[in-house]
């Protein structure tokens, strides 16, 4: 299932660049916070070194909820979900009647032992799977979470091939990297592309300015 670049009708103008305004502060912090985190300490770590790549599903207020005593971690939307979707970054298209869900069993030491997740949209699954891996990141206030994921189905498969990997950001609220103790997260910012391994280095201005470079071209358009 391929998009085209028309514009849609299911965001308003106010809700697209308030959403924009909002990506481009949150990412901008993630590129200053990891950029830190190679640097400091104290910081709370244990990332996948991820570099991201087109295509990508986009979301916003996403909530991110662990439970220690279970080692149960999930992502659902809150109230409101907003998705887009662009296959090569020149356009992104508004995903109607989105839907996102990710549930992972993960150890106090922060380690993953098993998971799925399922993107949908259109009426449709976009993408399914499960997860391969996980990492986080803490750092001056805000948290980044990145998952491995081996995509098995949805109509948007053919795109990403078998790998994938969504990266969530936004405020700490709280967590500092401990998972003996539960933590929940409100409106996190999402990003679901097609991955490849790199050195952290390379990862770590790659993933943020082909993001910076996305919600450029987003607020231009």
């Amino acid at each position: 299932m391929h998009y085209n670049s028309a514009p849609s009708k299911a965001w308003s103008a106010g809700e697209s660049s308030k959403m924009n305004r909002t990506k481009g502060n949150i990412i901008l912090a993630w590129l200053g916070g990891l950029a830190l985190l190679c640097l400091t300490a104290g910081a709370q770590a244990a990332p996948l070194n991820l570099v991201t790549s087109w295509p990508d599903i986009q979301a916003n207020d996403l909530d991110v909820s662990y439970t220690a005593a279970t080692g149960s971690l999930s992502v659902q939307p809150s109230v409101t979900l907003l998705m887009d979707y662009s296959q090569d970054g020149t356009a992104f298209t508004a995903i109607s009647n989105p839907g996102l869900s990710l549930s992972a069993t993960v150890d106090a030491s922060g380690s993953l032992s098993g998971g799925s997740f399922s993107i949908s949209g259109d009426g449709t699954t976009l993408l399914s799977g499960t997860l391969l891996d996980f990492g986080y990141a803490t750092l001056e206030g805000f948290a980044t979470f990145e998952f491995l994921l081996n995509v098995d189905g949805g109509t948007l498969a053919s795109d990403y091939g078998s790998r994938a990997g969504m990266i969530l950001g936004g405020l700490a609220q709280g967590f500092s990297g401990d998972f003996s103790q539960d933590f929940a997260i409100n409106g996190m910012m999402g990003d679901t592309k097609m991955v490849v391994p790199v050195p952290a280095a390379l990862w770590l201005f790659g993933s943020g300015l082909l993001g910076l470079v996305g919600v450029m071209r987003r607020s231009a358009g």
